[in-house]
């Protein structure tokens, strides 16, 4: 990859690991030059040449430099007598400033004839840490197999690491005045530093564009054009930003500033490009393309022949999942990851994980987002194919076109495609791996219970939310700050925005969080057991929906058909999962049903089975969960609503 970075050279020195440490003797380079001593005292550089002379030093510091050789390259206008005494009072002067004639390790190794940077001394540079950053970024940027640099979060951050590193420009305010190799050396040294610099921040820029987080584009223009004023192609870039932002004034403010300083330096006037683009600006911004959001919910069937329980409730924050959404956000920026599985249990919430995934990734997506929801119903009303098909509003006179006509269509595009419960259409599998083979651009996002065994797929496994083990019933809630404890599950988080929303009145407290998590525990943790037994808080105490659930799960047949009637919606969508297990696999969960919730060992299990692939079956389908100690435990959602 041809860039500036790429030119970099080794580190000279030792990268700087800790600023903190006290053995360091810390040189700042880059902004207005300064050093800190191991003490931690600050000190200046007042003079220009020891500056100069601990700055060129620490750029060579593999070198060892003879004080004639430093005398002609810094007094080349001077006698040779009078250039070397010179030197000499430069390095006292300096090795007085470091306070290196008391130190027992010192940071410059000097002699008669010679001197150099004690290579296992305490001299480090913040030079050394920009260099060492900027090879670990080019590395990060050669090796990642990434769909495109600018969407890539896993380089960014090692690019916004790198930015971080600069505070300034090399030797800021300094002025070289030495009329000789040295001057020039310090301006090509500088204009090297401020190019690596303005190549990250227009990586960042395209990142936070894509990503539609204009203000964060808007900070990383912003820093371009003070580095580089004359920069047009950043200029244009900026003045899109602002106006798509709503600030068309500050944008036209930008470009006459521009047009003044372009005039009086260099006596031009700006590309037409530039010119146009002010007029457009000028003229209200109409015409002015955006990044528009792309992420659609593209289904298709009418509203109405959706059932309510299909789509997530949106209104419901997004608790928990970090770890799961950086894994597959990780995935989704990756090149070569085109069928991603979320593979869970029953009521775990992975198609709100999925949509909140994408929406996450909306800007990264040029060729739309769209989405997939498969049930029951439409098993007779059309294939995969033709979903897509309307879907994406692709013209295709009859079925017979469709599969060609959807590969014309989506052969160059960059979408994603969710597709939601594909484990109920397995004969529809072979359709995502024709579609793979023949649109290397495309993505896969697919919700199941079960393994697809689709070529290449990768998957992110979904359990329930964290939350506290039962052991939690022994701390003494009355003296810990309960909100931290709270914010810490997912669950609880859960449980208290939907109870809050049956009673706006409710918190969790000393008094009745003890409930709350061991409804959580016998619910495994999963989002819609907790809705359905939070919902309750209306009408019951958090001990009464605690008695409940644990009723629910053990066969209290009242309490069981009260909170069915209820979300009958949701018996449905269990009715479908027990009527979609073989005759073996329904008697395997008839002999588990009865013990206390659900639990039993492999031991007990071994017994009843007549064939090992039943049970493997219904764990694939997480129906059957397995738990430490040898154990499974019936799916509670499962047990609750299929009696």
């Amino acid at each position: 990859m041809n860039h500036p970075m790429a030119s970099n050279s080794a580190p000279t020195q030792r990268a700087m690991t800790d600023v903190n440490t006290p053995a360091q003797l810390m040189v700042h380079l880059m902004g207005t030059p300064y050093a800190v001593l191991p003490n931690g005292e600050s000190i200046q550089f007042q003079v220009d040449n020891t500056l100069m002379l601990m700055t060129y030093l620490a750029m060579h510091a593999e070198k060892t430099f003879r004080r004639t050789e430093l005398a002609a390259l810094f007094y080349p206008d001077h006698q040779e007598q009078h250039a070397n005494q010179n030197i000499r009072q430069v390095i006292h002067r300096l090795r007085k400033l470091l306070k290196d004639d008391t130190r027992e390790v010192p940071g410059l190794l000097v002699d008669a004839m010679t001197i150099r940077i004690n290579p296992n001394g305490p001299l480090v540079t913040d030079i050394s840490s920009f260099k060492e950053q900027s090879r670990i970024s080019q590395l990060s940027i050669q090796k990642h197999a990434h769909r495109r640099l600018e969407i890539c979060r896993t380089c960014m951050e090692q690019l916004d690491t790198l930015a971080a590193l600069y505070p300034g420009d090399f030797l800021e305010g300094y002025i070289p005045h030495t009329n000789g190799v040295l001057d020039e050396w310090v301006s090509v040294i500088r204009q090297e530093y401020k190019s690596k610099l303005v190549w990250v921040l227009h990586w960042l820029a395209k990142f936070h564009f894509e990503r539609m987080n204009y203000d964060r584009c808007e900070a990383y223009l912003a820093r371009i054009l003070k580095n580089e004023p004359l920069d047009e192609a950043s200029l244009r870039f900026y003045m899109k930003i602002l106006t798509i932002s709503g600030h068309r004034n500050r944008a036209l403010v930008r470009y006459h500033e521009f047009q003044r300083k372009l005039q009086a330096d260099l006596n031009l006037i700006p590309e037409e490009e530039t010119i146009l683009l002010a007029q457009v600006i000028r003229s209200g911004g109409d015409a002015l393309e955006g990044r528009p959001n792309p992420f659609r919910n593209n289904l298709p069937f009418t509203q109405q022949d959706i059932d309510g329980d299909l789509l997530p409730d949106s209104t419901i924050p997004f608790f928990g999942r970090e770890q799961e959404i950086n894994q597959i956000l990780n995935l989704l920026e990756g090149r070569d990851e085109r069928v991603i599985i979320v593979k869970g249990v029953i009521g775990s919430g992975k198609t709100r994980f999925a949509l909140q995934a994408a929406s996450l990734d909306k800007g990264c997506w040029p060729d739309n987002i769209y989405l997939i929801l498969l049930n029951k119903g439409m098993t007779h009303q059309a294939d995969l194919i033709s979903m897509l098909i309307q879907a994406l509003n692709i013209p295709s006179k009859n079925s017979f076109d469709h599969r060609k006509n959807l590969v014309n269509f989506l052969h160059q595009k960059e979408s994603l495609i969710l597709i939601d419960n594909l484990d109920e259409f397995p004969d529809q599998i072979e359709v995502i791996q024709y579609l793979v083979g023949l649109c290397p651009k495309i993505k896969f996002i697919i919700t199941t219970r079960k393994h697809l065994g689709i070529r290449g797929e990768k998957v992110v496994y979904f359990n329930g939310l964290d939350h506290p083990a039962l052991e939690a019933e022994t701390i003494n809630f009355n003296e810990i700050d309960l909100d931290a404890y709270i914010n810490r599950y997912p669950a609880l988080q859960l449980f208290t925005e939907i109870a809050q929303r049956a009673r706006s009145d409710f918190a969790i407290d000393a008094t009745n969080i003890v409930f709350v998590i061991q409804v959580c525990e016998m619910l495994i943790g999963l989002p819609l057991g907790i809705e359905l037994a939070a919902s309750y808080a209306r009408l019951f105490t958090c001990e009464e929906i605690r008695d409940g659930v644990y009723g629910c799960l053990n066969g209290d047949e009242g309490v069981h058909n009260f909170i069915a009637d209820r979300h009958g919606k949701f018996k449905k969508r269990f009715e479908y999962i027990w009527e979609s297990l073989t005759s073996a696999e329904q008697e395997l969960v008839k002999v588990v049903q009865p013990y206390s919730e659900g639990v039993v060992t492999d031991e007990l299990l071994a017994a009843k089975l007549t064939t090992i692939e039943t049970l493997v079956s219904l764990q694939d389908k997480s129906t059957l969960i397995r738990l430490p100690g040898s154990r499974v435990k019936l799916h509670p959602l499962v047990r609750f609503f299929v009696s």
